[in-house]
């Protein structure tokens, strides 16, 4: 598939992730945001935990759970988005505080053109 950016042309690829430094991203559709988890080392930062990590773009497995929780805010509220992600699909947990929770969804694939417009 092609799309269309500021006049240029892209070809839209079916990867779920982005690796960067040690990092992988994926988009997470509950949150309508990129999540971002360690998958090695890193010397600058050595307490940062280290998720394990099947190595796949397409079909990523995570392990363990990963916990992302916002706030507090100045109204005091928290947002929670625990989940599993296993062979490609994000499986949210029940303590999540959005519309996804209980619910196991495909990861998306990757939004690199949003990626790069913002890096």
């Amino acid at each position: 598939m092609l799309e269309s950016v500021d006049d240029t042309e892209y070809i839209k690829v079916g990867i779920k992730l982005k690796h960067t430094g040690g990092r992988a991203h994926f988009m997470c559709p509950a949150c309508d945001s990129i999540h971002t988890i360690s998958v090695a080392y890193d010397e600058a930062d050595p307490k940062r935990p280290i998720w394990g990590w099947n190595n796949s773009d397409d079909s990523p497995t995570f392990t363990p759970s990963i916990n992302r929780i916002l706030g507090p805010y100045p109204d005091g509220s928290s947002k929670i988005c625990h989940s599993f992600v296993r062979d490609g699909h994000i499986q949210f947990l029940g303590d999540c505080t959005h519309a996804f929770a209980g619910k196991t969804m495909e990861i998306p694939d990757f939004p690199f053109l949003l990626w790069e417009k913002h890096t």
